[in-house]
This record gives structure tokens, C-alpha cells and sequence, in this order.
């Protein structure tokens, strides 16, 4: 369904804003929630709502505590604040301080559920640096490679790098699929894709109504990503890991961001990827397919698409069900 965008970003904000949180605050929630749809992400920011407006309530009047602040690292309690907000806050930080060092890193514990890391990774490839950005995708819901029992998180991992056009910026979960997956197959009545999700018993199922785990990408060496990403999302910044997650509160993240002038011209590098872009582009597709892509630049496209057409498009049972919402919630 094709909505105009001023409608959209109006209604968004007309329910968030029943959460009682500062304009700021709301405004801050909903362009990140925009940038899923206009983004054509697997999940839109239409959905889920409620949880989204619980969070903007239950971060009034609450403050983050800097635990670490040195030039190029911090560390921050996050207060029980909303992960979107201080992932906001946290990419202005780290961009400065490497600006300043040339390399930064920021990590968060204590937040909420921490999703949106397409937006964070691009808003730093806006800067000219170079961002990694990842998140502890928990509780546990991705098994170890070989294994039947869920340990990790999902814990999806984006990058952005800046070039003289389009960013190149990737975002996705390191198990097979995100765990949202589930919910979706639910929702729609779909099956889920064999040898890929397994049931409470540690049985493989494609059924979504007894799916609870998922298996890693890429087998062993999926796994072994997926892992990394659970110790540096989880022990390295004082969040929890694997079983001992046990909410949303227990899940950490972090964002890094690199400065390439440091090591020569910004000029240059920017030249060279761009040079490396058009390489990628100009391979001739494989059977099957009608171009080869450079991660990212489909979205960014679609946005800007969107952005001159003036609509941003969502699926029509999400649009449904989130009108339904805005009718109950704004008077």
C-alpha cells in the first residue's frame, strides 16, 4: 500500500506521542521507524507499535551514566532508556571521537531490545567514516552450530561505508533468519523454510506455531561470527551472554566507527570504493538473475524513489492493522 509520507510520519507521531515523551524523544523514534519502510526492510516500522510507545513512556525522565570515558571508547548504562534513542545519541559520539582519534568505539548495556542498525551504520557513512554496528539479538534463539538448544541471540551486525555515491551498507542477523521471521510465518500462515528452525523438543520444524530457535548462517562459520558478535555484544560490554540473558535489559551493543583519512586522502578512498562499486556492478549476472548488487544501494534507491514520489510503501495488512491502532489511540 502506497501512503503519502507526510500522512505516515503524522500518524506515527500522533501515537507515539500518547506516550507522554518529549517531541524530541518522538520525533527521534519515528524517523528510524520510517527508515525500515523506506528501506523495503523485512520488518516495517508500522508494526509493533505500542511496544515502541512503551518504550518512549518508560525512558521519560531518565538519565544514562557515562562508566567509562575515555577519548576513543565509552561505555554507558543505558538506564533501562530505549535502545533507539541512545543508538541515536551513541552514533553522534562515536563520530565525533573519531573525528577526533580516528578510530571510536561506544558500548551500551542496561536499554532495551536493540533494533534498527541499517539506520545507525548509514548515519555514520554519512560523516565519511567507516561504521560497524552491532547488537545482541536475545534471549536465546540461535543454536550453536550442530547443536538443538538455543544459546545466542540472533545478533545482527550492519556496516556502512561512504563512497562518492551510494553508501555501501549491509545489515542482517547472524542466524539464518531473524527471529522475527517467525512471527511474519505466523502471521501470514506460512510455512517456514526446512532445516532452518527447530521446535522446544530440538526437533527441526517448518511449522512457525512451534518454531523456537534457529539455526546460524553460513553453518560453522556462521556460528562462529554469530558467537563473536554474542561476547562483544554481551561480556565485553557488561551486558549478559547466552543463557544468562533472561530480558531485554540483560542485551547489549556497540558501535564502532573508523576515520579513513587518518591512513590517506578522504579523496582517494572515497575514489577507490567507488572504483570497486562499479567493478561489482559491471559483472555479468549469473543465470537466474538480472544484475549483480552492491548491498544497500537497492534501499537507498527505493527511499529516494519514495521520497519524490512522496508515498512510502507498506504492506497492506500492516497499514490496516496500524490505522485500526491510530483510530483506538488518537482522538
Amino acid at each position: 500500500m502506497r501512503i503519502p509520507v507526510s500522512e505516515a510520519r503524522q500518524k506515527l507521531i500522533g501515537i507515539l506521542a500518547t506516550s507522554g515523551a518529549s517531541k524530541i524523544d518522538v520525533e527521534t523514534m519515528v524517523e528510524v521507524m520510517m527508515e525500515y519502510d523506506f528501506h523495503n526492510n523485512t520488518f516495517s516500522g508500522f508494526s509493533g507499535i505500542e511496544y515502541r510507545r512503551d518504550q518512549l513512556r518508560d525512558s521519560k525522565n531518565k538519565k544514562h551514566r557515562m562508566m567509562v570515558n575515555k577519548p576513543s571508547m565509552k561505555l554507558i548504562d543505558a538506564n533501562g532508556r530505549s535502545a533507539i534513542l541512545e543508538g541515536v545519541e551513541a552514533v553522534d559520539l562515536v563520530c565525533d571521537m573519531a573525528k577526533k582519534t580516528g578510530i571510536a568505539m561506544v558500548g551500551i548495556y542496561n536499554a532495551t531490545y536493540h533494533e534498527g542498525m541499517e539506520a545507525y551504520a548509514r548515519k555514520i557513512a554519512a560523516r565519511d567514516l567507516v561504521g560497524i554496528v552491532s547488537a545482541n539479538g536475545g534471549p536465546a534463539g540461535v543454536v550453536p552450530y550442530g547443536g538443538t538448544k538455543a544459546i545466542f541471540g540472533t545478533n545482527p551486525i550492519a556496516y556502512g561505508i561512504p563512497s562518492n555515491g551510494l553508501p555501501i551498507v549491509f545489515d542482517a542477523a547472524t542466524g539464518k533468519y531473524p527471529y522475527g521471521s517467525i512471527r511474519i510465518a505466523r502471521k501470514l500462515k506460512k510455512v517456514l523454510p526446512e532445516s532452518s528452525y527447530f521446535d522446544k523438543e530440538g526437533h527441526l520444524t517448518t511449522d512457525p506455531e512451534k518454531a523456537v530457535a534457529i539455526v546460524p548462517f553460513g553453518e560453522h562459520k556462521g556460528y562462529a561470527i554469530n558467537l563473536l558478535l554474542e561476547v562483544m555484544t554481551g561480556c565485553l560490554v557488561r551486558a549478559k551472554s547466552g543463557l544468562s540473558i533472561k530480558s531485554e535489559k540483560d542485551l547489549g551493543s556497540f558501535f564502532i566507527a573508523i576515520d579513513p583519512s587518518v591512513f590517506g586522502p578522504m579523496k582517494e578512498f572515497k575514489a577507490n570504493v567507488s572504483k570497486l562499486i562499479q567493478e561489482i556492478k559491471a559483472v555479468k549476472p549469473m543465470s537466474g538473475f538480472n544484475a549483480v548488487y552492491v548491498p544497500g544501494h537497492r534501499g537507498e534507491e527505493a527511499k529516494q524513489r519514495m521520497l519524490k514520489e512522496g508515498y512510502i510503501e507498506v504492506a497492506d495488512y500492516i497499514w490496516n492493522e496500524f490505522e485500526e491502532l491510530h483510530k483506538k489511540t488518537v482522538v
